[in-house]
This record gives structure tokens, C-alpha cells and sequence, in this order.
């Protein structure tokens, strides 16, 4: 919710504020996709919060926001 507040303002171009802010996302993990559901497990029983979020493909420069 406080993510979109900010962006309400529209004194931060949206790309930027994703840069600046992060998305909310406090901290990840790229591993190998057969590993995702065990470390996933892992850390839910360690009491963690954890997703799936994403995936690494080739391609173009950047990152793309969906």
C-alpha cells in the first residue's frame, strides 16, 4: 500500500520508484528451478516468508517489469 501512496504523487517516474524502493521485496535467492519447492519448504519451516518471484532467461539488456 505504501508503494502505491508514493507512486500517487507521480513525483517519481514508476521505473524509478521500482529501482529506488525495491518493490517491497527484502531480499532473494536465484537458484537452479529444481531446487525452488525444497528451499522454499526449508525456509517456511524455518519460519521464513518465502515465493517463487520470477525467473532468469537470455535476453535483452535490463529487466523487464510485469
Amino acid at each position: 500500500a505504501i508503494f502505491k501512496l508514493i507512486e500517487s504523487f507521480n513525483a517519481i517516474d514508476e521505473r524509478e520508484l521500482h529501482k529506488s524502493f525495491n518493490m517491497g521485496i527484502g531480499f532473494v535467492l536465484c537458484v537452479n528451478e529444481e531446487d525452488v519447492d525444497p528451499i522454499i519448504k526449508a525456509l517456511i519451516e524455518m519460519g521464513e516468508r518465502a515465493y517463487e518471484i520470477g525467473y532468469v532467461t537470455s535476453g535483452g539488456e535490463g529487466c523487464c517489469l510485469r
